[in-house]
């Protein structure tokens, strides 16, 4: 599983990307487009989930829960509202319960929107609640940040 401390280390360079944070302490977006990762958990709490939030507009956002849970933290609810007068939920199940992938699976899409990939797209590329989901996350995410800083290049 990976940590706070390692996503923002990992997604420090990417623009727009404001950090990984508890469901009590979510920051208000600054600009648009701005991304955001979400731990279900409070800061006092051991970390359980990662979720992606995607502010595109000011009055539009895309909530991505690689679990695609039913439920959905008060704090987390109430923070894209107040943010947000649309919020669009992916209602597609691309982590295995068993794996614990959550964070990598919302690094890659915040990495497909950057990369001008639809969402939509890179997601429903993958078989629902497969376990080789896993492995694919990974060799995309390669392939992501390659695009990335190739493009950053240029």
């Amino acid at each position: 599983m990976v940590s706070n401390i390692w996503i923002n280390r990992v997604m420090q360079d990417i623009h727009r990307f404001m950090g990984v944070y508890s469901s009590n302490e979510l920051t208000p977006p600054l600009s648009y487009p701005t991304y955001i990762i979400a731990n279900f958990s409070r800061s006092y709490e051991k970390g359980t989930h990662f979720i992606a939030i995607l502010f595109l507009k000011k009055d539009l956002c895309i909530y991505f829960d690689p679990l695609n849970l039913s439920f959905i933290p008060r704090d987390i609810q109430e923070y894209m509202h107040l943010n947000s007068r649309l919020v669009y939920q992916i209602n597609y199940t691309i982590q295995n319960p068993l794996s614990s992938f959550c964070g990598l699976f919302c690094i890659m899409a915040i990495m497909l929107h950057v990369n001008n990939i639809p969402l939509i797209q890179g997601i429903t590329s993958f078989h629902e609640d497969s376990e080789q989901n896993d492995n694919k996350c990974v060799r995309i995410l390669e392939k992501l940040f390659k695009l990335y800083y190739l493009e950053q290049l240029w």
